[in-house]
C-alpha cells in the first residue's frame, strides 16, 4: 500500500512539472533572425483622370459666375457628346482685394473644376476638346490601371521571396539553420503614379505617361537553430 502511495506521489510530481513547464521553453532555446524584403512591379496605366475647368474674374460676382457657368456648360456639352462622364471636382467663389491704398475690394473670382476619367489613349484628345470649348485651367492628369490590385499581390509575393532569399544567405553565412517562421509583418505598400501637367499653349500635343510603380515590403522573423 505504501509503495502504491509513493508511486502515486511521484506521478503527481511529474505531471505537475509537465503542467507548469512553459510552452515556449523550446522556442526560448532558438535564436531569431529578422529580415526585411521589398519588391516593385511596373504596370502601364490604362486610365487617365483629368482635372480641368474654368477660372473667371469680374468686378461683379454675378458677372463672374455667369461667364464661368456659360463656359463650363460648353465644356460639359462637348465632352458628354464624346461619351465622357464628367463631374464637378471643385467649385468656389471668393472676393479679390487690392492693397495699394489699404484693403479694397476689386472683384470676384469663380473657379469651377471638373473631373473626367477616360482611356489613357484619349487623354490628349479630351484635354484639347475641353480647352477649345473654353477650359482655361488644367490642374493635372493622373494615371491609374485596372491591373493595380493584381500588381499589388505580385509585389507582395516578390517581397516575401526577397526576404526568404536574404534570410537564406544570412543563415548560411552564419552557419545556422532556419527551422520555422516566427512572424511576418506587412510593412508597407505604395503606388507611385506618373503625374503630368498639360501645356495650355500646346494643342494637339500627345500625352504619354510612364509606367506606374507598385511597391511592397515585408518584415519576416525566422526561428534559427
Amino acid at each position: 500500500m505504501k509503495k502504491e502511495i509513493a508511486i502515486g506521489i511521484i506521478l503527481l510530481v511529474l505531471l505537475s512539472s509537465a503542467v507548469f513547464l512553459p510552452a515556449s521553453a523550446e522556442e526560448e532555446e532558438k535564436g531569431v533572425l529578422t529580415v526585411s524584403g521589398s519588391a516593385s512591379v511596373s504596370v502601364y496605366p490604362d486610365k487617365a483622370v483629368i482635372r480641368l475647368g474654368v477660372l473667371t474674374e469680374n468686378e461683379s460676382a454675378d458677372a463672374a459666375l455667369s461667364e464661368n457657368s456659360e463656359k463650363v456648360a460648353g465644356i460639359l456639352e462637348k465632352l458628354k457628346s464624346e461619351g465622357v462622364e464628367v463631374e464637378t471636382d471643385y467649385f468656389s467663389i471668393y472676393p479679390l482685394f487690392s492693397y495699394d491704398e489699404g484693403q479694397k475690394l476689386r472683384g470676384y473670382r469663380v473657379v469651377h473644376m471638373l473631373r473626367a476619367e477616360v482611356d489613357v489613349e484619349r487623354a490628349g484628345e479630351i484635354v484639347d476638346l475641353a480647352v477649345l470649348s473654353g477650359a482655361n485651367q488644367v490642374s493635372g492628369i493622373t494615371f491609374t490601371s485596372s491591373k493595380v490590385e493584381e500588381a499589388k499581390k505580385e509585389a507582395l509575393r516578390k517581397a516575401v521571396q526577397n526576404a526568404q532569399e536574404k534570410a537564406r544567405i544570412i543563415a548560411q553565412a552564419a552557419g545556422v539553420q532556419i527551422v520555422g517562421i516566427k512572424e511576418i509583418t506587412h510593412s508597407s505598400e505604395s503606388t507611385i503614379p506618373p503625374y503630368l501637367r498639360y501645356d495650355m499653349t500646346s494643342i494637339g500635343t500627345p500625352i504619354t505617361p510612364s509606367e506606374l510603380q507598385i511597391s511592397a515590403s515585408v518584415t519576416v522573423s525566422y526561428w534559427i537553430a
